[in-house]
């Protein structure tokens, strides 16, 4: 038996689950796997009930987009659209979720279109001795639409 973790998913709780499809499914191009609602247990919100969608994220790995709503029903979030409470990228308990995709600039161009842009003008070209797998990668960072962090990476062929 192997006891080193593997990745199952990442979740990420979201104000607006179909504006959260739309990036992460429309223009991203992860496939939908699985959809529904339950309720919040196990994350120790006892009278919470969620809306959830289960994408692809590639090698059986998954994106789990959460909303969470009270039990009346109504949305438990801030319903302030990008007032994240995450702390930032670069302070202890910021992240961000990375995720590989075969053409930068063909998601990046769709992004640009329906209003996303990356935080940096042009992609990080990654090179040097030692990188690994990494030499040659270009990346860069876009907020998804409750701000959370998504790296883009596409690896050198």
């Amino acid at each position: 038996m192997n006891a080193t973790p593997t990745l199952d998913h990442a979740g990420l709780t979201c104000a607006d689950l179909n504006a959260s499809l739309v990036f992460y499914r429309d223009l991203l191009g992860m496939p939908l796997l699985e959809s529904g609602e339950a309720q919040g247990r196990a994350a120790g919100i006892e009278d919470a009930w969620l809306t959830y969608a289960m994408l692809d994220a590639g090698r059986g790995q998954m994106i789990e987009l959460l909303q969470y709503r009270d039990s009346s029903g109504s949305s438990s979030s801030s319903g302030s659209r990008g007032a994240s409470v995450a702390p930032p990228v670069s302070s202890p308990g910021g992240g961000h979720v990375a995720l590989g995709v075969p053409d930068l600039d063909l998601v990046l161009g769709r992004l640009a279109e329906a209003g996303f842009h990356p935080l940096t003008a042009t992609p990080v070209t990654m090179s040097g001795p030692g990188l690994g797998r990494w030499d040659g990668a270009r990346l860069v960072y876009v907020l998804d639409p409750d701000r959370h962090v998504i790296e883009l990476v596409q690896f050198a062929v």
